[in-house]
């Protein structure tokens, strides 16, 4: 079973047409809950360079034991804070509640996948 399954979550290529009929690709990550807030994070983040900026992040906290907030930055969404722990990954609504806590090292390995994911083909917004 892959990290993936244990999240619900999958990743698609998915076609989309637009009003003139031109249709391209376009990558998804598919969170099976209620709450899609894992699939929410990542359809912001369908650019490898700010994936790998965002593992670069989790790589320092771990790294370093603790995170230390002068250093490291919290993503901010519309709907969905992404709060950075010692140990975890906080996703929290607007108003603080918590939505579920993750393991570091599993945001870490979804993101790794996430990122070797839109490397594939067919690139995302490439033509069908």
């Amino acid at each position: 079973m892959s990290i993936l399954d244990n999240y619900n979550i999958s990743f698609s290529n998915d076609v989309f047409t637009y009003h003139d009929g031109k249709k391209v690709y376009h990558k998804n990550a598919n969170h099976n809950v209620t709450r899609d807030f894992f699939g929410y994070l990542l359809h912001f983040f369908k650019d490898v360079e700010d994936v790998t900026e965002i593992i670069a992040d989790v790589d320092f906290i771990l790294t370093d034991g603790h995170y230390n907030d002068e250093y490291l930055r919290e993503i901010y969404l519309d709907k969905l804070f992404v709060r950075y722990k010692d140990t975890t990954v906080n996703f929290e609504t607007q108003n603080s509640v918590l939505i579920q806590e993750i393991p570091l090292i599993d945001f870490k390995e979804i993101l790794i996948l996430w990122c070797s994911f839109l490397q594939t083909s067919p690139l995302n917004g490439s033509s069908v």
